[in-house]
């Protein structure tokens, strides 16, 4: 088992900005016209940050949600995830080893 430095987690969030861009640019989801929508509310965006493997690869998942909604609640102390509930809950993991994301989930709503 391992555990994401704070420098990596840093590293992980400092670079998620240029990532939804470099998403948004490339069209290469089908959700990229909500990518603006999620660049402009990161400032409001919690971020719980969970160590995963992902095919035997360290990885830091971010499961991002809006901090002011009432289902953030107890952020800190639970795991948050919601369905259906639109483009404010939305995940992505990220390689330290390679230093790039991958596996961007953006919720579609209902």
């Amino acid at each position: 088992m391992w555990n994401p430095s704070t420098n990596l987690v840093a590293e992980a969030i400092r670079r998620l900005p240029a990532y939804l861009q470099s998403v948004q640019t490339n069209g290469s989801a089908g959700y990229t016209n909500q990518l603006p929508g999620i660049r402009e509310r990161l400032p409001n965006t919690g971020c719980q940050i969970v160590r995963v493997t992902l095919e035997k690869r360290k990885a830091i998942l971010l499961n991002c949600f809006p901090l002011n909604h009432g289902f953030s609640k107890g952020w800190k102390q639970h795991f948050i995830k919601v369905y259906d509930g639109g483009s404010k809950w939305w995940s992505v993991v990220y390689l330290p080893d390679e230093k790039e994301f991958t596996r961007l989930r953006v919720d579609l709503g209902f």
